[in-house]
């Protein structure tokens, strides 16, 4: 008889601890992934100031300049070159800045880099987006470069053309 009683106690003891460990974890699951986003945030933004910076290097050092960006690394989110831009935007929980909706529109600027979090349809979802933008610069993605949106570890060389396209000097993006 005395057997039984330790065998249920038991069963019922790993039974409270499973059930402690699910609530635990479901609490802490969520926050953990909000501090990954703010992470991947704080990284491409940092990327973003680097990218920038060698852009605006090789525009003022004249034609030939260049310049290689290794590694250059998104870990998250959609991560595109234009003409005139570059840009980032990634679907987040986490809170990172006070979030824009239709009607006011909410854009902090660090540097020459846009910074601004939309609202979603959802409850407590947002997408988070980092823009630079380049007016007198025309950025050209290289031919054999890897296509966007960019996500994983790449090389990019920024290299001044030496060329112009009305009146904007154009600035070639090989990523590989």
């Amino acid at each position: 008889m005395r057997k039984g009683v330790i065998w249920v106690a038991a069963v019922l003891y790993i039974g409270i601890g499973i059930v402690a460990i699910g609530l635990i974890l479901s609490a802490a699951l969520p926050a953990i992934g909000k501090l990954k986003d703010r992470n991947t945030y704080a990284q491409t933004k940092e990327l973003f100031f680097i990218i920038d910076e060698n852009i605006r290097k090789v525009v003022l050092e004249g034609p030939g300049s260049q310049r290689e960006l290794s590694p250059l690394t998104v870990s998250k989110g959609q991560f595109n070159v234009n003409e005139t831009s570059v840009s980032w935007s990634m679907r987040t929980e986490a809170l990172v800045v006070e979030p824009s909706d239709l009607l006011n529109k909410i854009i902090k600027k660090e540097g020459n880099v846009k910074i601004w979090q939309d609202k979603t349809g959802t409850k407590d979802e947002y997408v988070l987006n980092l823009l630079a933008n380049y007016d007198k610069i025309k950025l050209q993605v290289a031919e054999g470069s890897a296509g966007l949106p960019l996500l994983g570890t790449y090389t990019m060389l920024v290299k001044n053309t030496g060329e112009f396209d009305s009146e904007r000097i154009i600035v070639s993006l090989t990523i590989s």
